[in-house]
C-alpha cells in the first residue's frame, strides 16, 4: 500500500501517476495520460489492460467459454489521478481493506484502490488510449508489443531467454504446464479470492469503464 500512502509519498503535485515496472513509455504516454486527467479530474484514469472484477471472480477481458470479449470494469495500474484520492484510500474506514491486501498473496492493492475510489466517486475508471509498450515473452518470442503509438517507436532489443521458463506468449496454450504457467494460474486464483472479498466488503461492483482518446488520436 505504500505507493498510495500520501504521508510516505510527500507529494508536491496535483496529480499522481502510478506505473507497473513491466512496460515501456514514451513522451506521448505521459502527454496523453495527463491530457485525459486534465479533461476529467473526477476520474481515476489508466491505460492498463482491461480486466473484469466480478462476484464470480477475476477475469481477463475475454470470456474463456466462447472467446467473446467481455466489457472490462477494471484496469491494471498504469494510472493517473488527483492527489486527493490518496486520502480517500487511506481513510480510517478502509484500514481493514488495506490490512487485507497487505497480507493476501495476490498483492491486490490495485483492485482495492480502484474499487474504493470508483465507489467514492460514483463513476467508473477511465480507460485512456495512451501509447505504451509491454514486454512479452522471452528469447525469440520476446520483445515489446506497442499499443496506440502516434508513430511506431524505435525497436527495443528482446529480452534474453530465462533458463527454465516458457514464453508468456504461449505458456497458457501448452498442455504440459510449466512452473510459470502454474504460477500464473495460482495468481489468478488469488486475485479471484481478493476480488470477491473486496466486492462483498464494499457491497460494490465497479461499473464498466469509460474511455478517452487523446487529441492526436482523433486527427
Amino acid at each position: 500500500n505504500n505507493r498510495y500512502n500520501p504521508d510516505f509519498l510527500q507529494l508536491r503535485t496535483g496529480a499522481v501517476m502510478i506505473l507497473d515496472d513491466d512496460l515501456t513509455i514514451i513522451d506521448d504516454t505521459i502527454t496523453c495520460a495527463h491530457e485525459s486527467w486534465m479533461a476529467n479530474k473526477s476520474y481515476v484514469h489508466s491505460f492498463g489492460h482491461g480486466r473484469m472484477v466480478l462476484e464470480d471472480g477475476y477475469k481477463t477481458s475475454v470470456a474463456k467459454s466462447n472467446q467473446t470479449p467481455g466489457p472490462p470494469n477494471f484496469l491494471l495500474p498504469r494510472m493517473i489521478f488527483d492527489a486527493s484520492f490518496l486520502d480517500v484510500y487511506f481513510e480510517p474506514g478502509n484500514a481493514d481493506i488495506r490490512d487485507y491486501v497487505d497480507t493476501q498473496e495476490a498483492h491486490c492493492d490495485d483492485i482495492a484502490f480502484a474499487s474504493i475510489l470508483t465507489k467514492h466517486l460514483g463513476r467508473p475508471l477511465m480507460w485512456v488510449h495512451a501509447p505504451h509498450g509491454s514486454r512479452v515473452g522471452n528469447g525469440k518470442d520476446g520483445g515489446v508489443k506497442w499499443l496506440n503509438p502516434k508513430k511506431h517507436p524505435e525497436p527495443i532489443p528482446r529480452k534474453a531467454p530465462i533458463e527454465g521458463m516458457t514464453s508468456l506468449n504461449n505458456s497458457h496454450q501448452k498442455k504440459d504446464k510449466g512452473p510459470l504457467s502454474r504460477a500464473l494460474s495460482a495468481r489468478m486464483d488469488a486475485r479471484t479470492e481478493c476480488s470477491i472479498h473486496i466486492i462483498r466488503r464494499l457491497n460494490w461492483t465497479m461499473p464498466v469503464v469509460d474511455q478517452y482518446q487523446c487529441s492526436y488520436q482523433s486527427g
